[in-house]
């Protein structure tokens, strides 16, 4: 967008110039020759009293089609350059500023930053940690094996586990943590201290456990 705009001014000023040039080399029109008589009298009453070198020729400026030509291609100028810094603005407004590229982040990653963060909630809000640490589970269930985890209720999530390559005691660890978890959440329960930590740490055994492995064997 931007070379092509810079192309277009520069042809907008070769055009100009280009339309310009005769006006600057016109002339102004002759003056009429002196007649004879007149050229003898002028010569009869000035007497020549010496004789000089030929002066060089003066500079009486320039010609009026000249000065109508820079002036009316310096407004034509103006007026192209204040269309292309437009052009440019508005370019450059509706482009937006610039998105940093996003980093592709493993799931098992992602689930145990948000595991870190929950941990604190364990001791100042036990409705909010099983808010938060059922929310981790759910999105890492569809980040690592593709299952809308996110967008189902705990009955409609429970019995698609039966479907993940996962061992029986894994798939236990999760529907133990929502028959904890919807209690508190919904019905005002109290957790219990020792439940919650059991919970939390059999949820990060889930992740660990569960992570893609890379080709080397080594948990990615």
């Amino acid at each position: 967008m931007m070379k092509s705009l810079a192309r277009m001014g520069l042809s907008v000023c070769f055009l100009l110039l280009f339309l310009m040039a005769p006006c600057l080399y016109a002339e102004e029109p002759p003056q009429p020759p002196a007649s004879p008589s007149a050229v003898s009298q002028a010569i009869e009453k000035a007497p020549m009293t010496d004789i000089h070198d030929i002066a060089p020729p003066l500079f009486t400026g320039l010609s009026s089609g000249a000065k109508k030509a820079m002036l009316y291609g310096g407004i034509a100028l103006g007026v192209v350059l204040l269309v292309l810094v437009g052009l440019w603005l508005w370019f450059r407004r509706k482009q937006g500023p610039k998105k940093a590229p996003e980093i592709y982040q493993p799931p098992d990653v992602l689930a145990l930053m948000a595991l870190d963060r929950i941990e604190t909630l364990m001791s100042q809000d036990g409705k909010a940690f099983y808010f938060e640490l059922s929310e981790a589970a759910k999105h890492y269930l569809k980040g690592r094996f593709g299952l809308n985890a996110p967008e189902m209720t705990a009955e409609e999530l429970l019995p698609r586990l039966t479907g993940l390559p996962v061992t029986p005691d894994q798939k236990k660890t999760v529907s133990t943590l929502f028959a904890h978890a919807e209690p508190v959440k919904f019905a005002g329960l109290t957790p219990d201290a020792n439940t919650m930590a059991e919970d939390f740490s059999a949820i990060r055994s889930f992740v660990t456990e569960t992570a893609p492995v890379a080709e080397s064997g080594e948990v990615k």
